[in-house]
């Protein structure tokens, strides 16, 4: 990707540069710039001092075409990220009423009537700044250019940044990112091999080629991640094939895929669904309850280890799925059961790895995804017990 407009994050924030917050910023914004076919190639974190913070900014314009900066646009005495830009791009500060006027309205419609004066200075920016606006929150973000330099400046919290890059950003930046060689992103989730397995497996496939890999564990899946040039996307086809065929038996999803997205239709159908986990200690209840309505028809029941209530009687002639899964035996292997009124199947399942009492979170998000991802491929099959 080094022929691609490079990028850099700066992020302000002592409470972020002394680690007691984790910087989930940074990583989000770099995925976003990636996605625009830009490259975030500098991460910078610095804390509120005004030196360090100019420093930054002066390092990061020789270094890069596009800054983004996050933090330090609050209503508080540390809060001072704006006046440090105006002095870097040499440009004063002035007050926007319109923002004030967003302030206002955004405390009427939380109840709030006496509105603090220090939020005032949220409604400063640099001469010549164009205003982005947030719908989330009382900072408005801003964008100004320097030079050769565009600077996108953006609050902290994550969701008034990605309601900002959303409305403001990213169209701008697609733009960009259209005038390089277009990179295209491929993403494969794989559970049940590790980080340097697939790194192994991956870069042996693709040596010798203009593809560029990149690896990124969350927990309990590895994404494997694949740049190619859309120049060179026929060329590097067979290649790219090489790597669906290789990480296939790992394989949970590509790209944004959801494994919620093929395991909730199932449900559909039944009058009452009841699931009995012995094995993921409220990890199935949780992944479900991502996409369960309570709007729904169907009567929903998860009994668990953390459950009270009793798993449910059967009523005769009644549209019933139960789910079962687990418990695990020592071995790591457990049962899962699909039963409805006219059908019963049955797998068994085994945990990639051995058991250890000291790795429990991690025994029970495999047992969750391995259940539900094996549920799905079990509906779609036949009557059978196998």
């Amino acid at each position: 990707m080094d022929d691609t407009l490079q990028a850099s994050i700066l992020t302000i924030g002592t409470e972020v540069s002394n680690g007691q917050i984790i910087n989930g910023n940074s990583a989000w914004v770099a995925n976003e710039l990636t996605n625009l076919r830009l490259n975030p190639s500098w991460h910078m974190t610095v804390a509120d001092l005004k030196d360090d913070m100019l420093s930054a900014l002066s390092f990061l314009e020789k270094k890069t075409r596009i800054i983004v900066v996050t933090g330090g646009l609050g209503p508080t005495s540390d809060d001072f990220t704006r006046n440090i830009i105006s002095e870097w791009a040499g440009e004063p500060l002035m007050f926007d009423e319109a923002s004030w006027q967003h302030i206002l309205d955004r405390f009427v419609s939380l109840g709030v009537t006496q509105v603090p004066e220090s939020n005032r200075q949220q409604c400063y920016f640099p001469k010549g700044a164009r205003i982005l606006v947030n719908r989330k929150g009382t900072a408005h973000g801003f964008r100004l250019e320097k030079g050769n330099t565009l600077c996108f400046v953006l609050p902290g919290p994550p969701e008034e940044i990605k309601v900002i890059w959303g409305d403001h950003i990213a169209p701008e930046l697609s733009g960009l990112g259209a005038k390089t060689d277009a990179l295209e992103l491929l993403r494969w989730q794989c559970l049940g091999l590790s980080e340097s397995k697939l790194g192994e497996m991956v870069e042996e496939i693709i040596k010798g080629t203009s593809l560029v890999a990149g690896y990124r564990p969350h927990l309990p899946y590895v994404e494997v991640k694949i740049w190619c040039k859309k120049s060179d996307r026929a060329k590097e086809q067979n290649t790219i094939n090489k790597i669906d065929a290789a990480v296939s038996p790992w394989l949970m999803g590509k790209d944004d895929e959801n494994l919620l997205d093929k395991f909730m239709p199932l449900l559909e159908g039944y009058d009452e669904v009841v699931i009995d986990d012995q094995a993921s200690f409220g990890a199935i209840a949780n992944r479900i309850g991502q996409r369960w309505s309570p709007d729904s028809k169907i009567k929903l029941t998860v009994v668990d280890h953390f459950s009270t209530e009793k798993k449910p009687q059967d009523r005769t002639g009644h549209n019933r799925l139960e789910l079962s899964i687990g418990p695990l035996n020592e071995a790591g292997s457990f049962d899962i059961w699909f039963k409805s009124p006219d059908l019963q199947k049955l797998q068994t399942l085994t945990l990639p790895f051995k058991r250890n009492a000291m790795r429990l979170d991690r025994e029970r998000l495999y047992v969750c995804e391995l259940s539900l991802a094996a549920l799905s491929r079990l509906a779609n099959r036949g009557n059978l017990i196998a």
